[in-house]
């Protein structure tokens, strides 16, 4: 955190570590299992859920 890097993930490894949450509301905003998404909740940078900012860049 006092990096800057608030939405780290361990990438392409199962188990822990490989969601993100929304800082505001702590709802899941992406779902990842190695390669793949499952589950994206995020809409124009913001979490679907509570509206709150999500900084980053989305692909």
């Amino acid at each position: 955190m006092k990096a800057g890097l608030k939405f780290i993930y361990a990438g392409n490894v199962s188990g822990w570590g490989n969601d993100t949450h929304c800082p505001n509301c702590q709802k899941l905003l992406i779902k990842r299992e190695i390669f793949s998404v499952f589950e994206y909740n995020i809409e124009q940078s913001k979490c679907a859920f509570c509206k709150a900012a999500v900084p980053g860049i989305f692909i």
